[in-house]
């Protein structure tokens, strides 16, 4: 059921603040409580579906995605609003990339109509990353779990995006453009009904939003891509569906000058650095997946998904820079002068890594109706190729002293890995007088050729929605879970390549509880969730930026145990707004090594995450948007490369991002049209997402010393958008 159907008004403004002090001090949490697993069932159109009942069958949620497009959004993708979920973790706005409930980003599951996403391996900084792969104006639903999923979906340990693009049922064109991105989107359908498309471009330049960096310089980032979504119904039990995706997504880099202020109210320092060089970045992408379904009975449903995935990726670079770090006076001079010369240093960096990488897999689904329940099972063969030339070194000079920090990495890597993997599902459903269970319970096979591994994980889920209490429903799950080593968890940070790296493996025990009431007259919804995950055979990893460096050895066993609270509901129709809350504990251990467990790099203890949205009094053609987020501060390791152990945390992350939207209506030939403008970090916080280790080289008795200068992320910043449909 949406929450926010319906007519009547409700005005914040003519409440005042309390229904906002309310959402603010209330923090529980609440999803849409649809899912497409429920097992009421019907034929239509000749196809075994499985219809919503409005009812979740387990940690699988809907997300409505009819309020994206208004939402403030630097980034300009799909997982922005996926960052917002509960217990969910991300401290940089430029990236798609986020973490769940203290699992890795390397541990997200991401699928579009059937078909696993993947990443690129070569990215360092958010800045380079570019678009994503699911396009929003294509997207008919999105469904997230946090952890405890189904066996249907795929071998990573931390949470799944299951993403449908829509079926066209008319023809469309919209057209948006803004500041930093732009799409133009076509869908139709033949007079037939038999043929639909579904087509999209899209760019993005951040330039203007990069500006605001500490790191000044000519930033030329570009960005593109196209998909499209093509099905034919070759005839009533024959269905095709093409989905083709191309992308090239390059960054050009020229520093000039930096200039950083870290430190406390009593230790303030300036880090200074000048540049010469330059940074050159490409990521393209090709996407094919071909699909056949057949329904052979009202009953079944067949399917044969074929899918080819090729990257290729290029990091080029030379930087030649000189710093010079000092400490400043701390009286009220408005410009404080330098107390204390610490030292200057150069680094040279040198890289030309290259990076290609192809998957290739052959899948069958299938589904079949029985009374009171559904049963599914797939088998799929996956067959993936890396090759990766790398060749690169940083050199240090400080007092006229030269030498590498580190040592010259020039080589090569090859992987070739097959890949079988199935499932079997099975949902019940049980309509006793009291209660209405629906229990669903799996197996998952895979198999590693490159390690020989076989595994076998069960999963299990129960949905109850007691008769007594309409407005309550729990669910538990549990169930084990698996993350063979990809190329990236093999490679350690000298790039020498670990086969023998064995499947990293957890366990999840999750506990629901959901519950609908009425606030001032409108539906409001609730939900809060457990969970404990025991995690063992870790591959321990350390993050740089939004990239992972992973030590290549199963060394660490670990654990996760927190809590997520959300609370959302419309104070206007068609407005939705929520808060959420969440609190997490993640550790893990270096198995032997006698010191203890320390916290992993995603162990974000806190968060809070508020999104409000609330029309103008008596006229809602204005409507206005306010993203709040609060992180706790994320643990960092210092450079030690054989310690995982020693971290300290950065600060807070903290963010509010505004949006004020116009919507027109029907202009001329023009169906809909609206116009958005967004203040992006509206109060200029300095946010870290990293830091930079300037190293200072007094003599070489006292050795190398570090100072942490913190990355900074975006500052503030205005943008506009257009949107038009025809």
């Amino acid at each position: 059921m949406r929450l926010c159907s319906g007519h009547s008004r409700f005005r914040l403004c003519r409440a005042g603040l309390v229904p906002v002090l309310v959402l603010a001090c209330a923090a529980v949490s609440a999803q849409p409580s649809a899912d497409a697993d429920s097992t009421a069932m019907q034929v239509q159109a000749g196809e075994a579906t499985s219809v919503a009942d409005g009812r979740r069958t387990g940690t699988l949620q809907q997300i409505y995605s009819d309020d994206i497009a208004f939402m403030p959004n630097p980034a300009g993708t799909i997982e922005t609003w996926v960052k917002w979920m509960p217990g969910v973790t991300s401290h940089n706005e430029l990236s798609s990339q986020y973490a769940v409930r203290g699992g890795s980003f390397d541990e997200n599951l991401v699928y579009v109509n059937d078909i696993e996403i993947y990443k690129p391996f070569l990215i360092r900084a958010g800045e380079q990353e570019g678009l994503s792969f699911v396009n929003p104006e294509m997207v008919s639903s999105l469904k997230f779990s946090a952890g405890g999923f189904d066996a249907r979906y795929g071998d990573k340990m931390a949470s799944v995006l299951d993403v449908a693009y829509r079926r066209p049922e008319r023809r469309e064109l919209r057209v948006s453009a803004g500041l930093l991105t732009g799409d133009v989107t076509s869908e139709g359908l033949s007079r037939s009904g038999r043929f639909t498309w579904l087509a999209g471009y899209r760019y993005k330049s951040a330039r203007a939003l990069l500006s605001t960096l500490d790191t000044k310089g000519g930033y030329d980032p570009r960005f593109h891509d196209f998909q499209a979504h093509l099905t034919w119904r070759a005839a009533p039990a024959w269905e095709v569906s093409l989905l083709g995706y191309v992308a090239d997504n390059r960054y050009r880099f020229r520093p000039e000058s930096r200039e950083t202020s870290f430190g406390t109210v009593d230790d303030i320092y300036r880090f200074v650095m000048y540049y010469d060089g330059q940074e050159e970045d490409s990521y393209r992408m090709a996407t094919g997946a071909l699909t056949l379904a057949w329904h052979p009975s009202r009953r079944m449903q067949l399917k044969w998904v074929t899918s080819l995935t090729d990257m290729r990726e290029k990091e080029f670079y030379d930087v030649v820079s000189s710093y010079l770090l000092d400490r400043l006076e701390t009286d009220d001079s408005a410009l404080p002068d330098s107390v204390l010369h610490i030292g200057v240093g150069s680094t040279w960096q040198h890289a030309r890594n290259t990076m290609s990488a192809d998957m290739a897999s052959v899948q069958h689904v299938g589904q079949y109706v029985v009374r009171n329940g559904l049963l599914r099972w797939s088998l799929q063969w996956q067959h993936d190729r890396m090759d990766d030339q790398y060749a690169s070194w940083e050199a240090v000079d400080s007092a006229d002293y030269v030498r590498l920090s580190g040592p010259a990495l020039r080589g090569r890597n090859r992987l070739d890995r097959n890949r079988l993997s199935g499932y079997v599902q099975a949902t019940w459903r049980f309509d006793l007088p009291a209660v209405l269970w629906h229990v669903t319970a799996g197996l998952r096979g895979h198999y590693n050729d490159v390690n020989s591994e076989t595994f076998v994980s069960p999963r299990m889920s129960v949905a109850l929605y007691p008769k007594a209490w309409p407005s309550w429903s729990f669910h538990g799950a549990a169930g084990s879970y698996i993350q063979p080593p990809f190329y990236r968890e093999m490679r350690d940070r000298l790039y020498a390549l670990h086969t023998e790296t064995k499947a990293q493996r957890s366990v999840h025990f999750v506990l629901e509880a959901e519950h609908e009431f009425t606030l001032w007259q409108r539906l409001f919804k609730w939900s809060g969730a457990l969970y404990y995950k025991k995690m063992d055979r870790l591959i321990p990893y350390k993050l740089e930026n939004v990239r992972t460096v992973y030590a290549g050895d199963n060394l660490s066993d670990g654990y996760a145990v927190g809590a997520d609270l959300r609370l959302n509901g419309c104070f206007v129709p068609d407005a939705e707004s929520w808060v959420s809350v969440s609190w997490l504990r993640a550790r893990e251990d270096i198995c032997g090594d006698g010191r203890g467990s320390f916290p992993r790099p995603t162990d974000e203890r806190f968060s809070f995450n508020l999104f409000f949205q609330d029309y103008f009094p008596r006229n809602d053609t204005w409507r206005f948007h306010l993203n709040l987020v609060y992180g706790t501060a994320l643990p960092y390791s210092y450079p030690d490369p054989d310690r995982y152990d020693l971290t300290f945390r950065m600060r807070p992350y903290r963010r509010v991002d505004v949006g004020l939207t116009k919507t027109f209506g029907k202009v001329g030939v023009f169906r809909d049209v609206w116009l958005q403008a967004e203040v992006f970090n509206l109060f200029d916080i300095r946010n870290t997402v990293s830091y930079l280790w300037a190293r200072t080289l007094p003599s070489d008795s006292t050795g190398a010393a570090c100072f942490a200068v913190p990355n900074y992320m975006t500052g503030r910043r205005f943008n506009m958008k257009l949107h038009v449909t025809l």
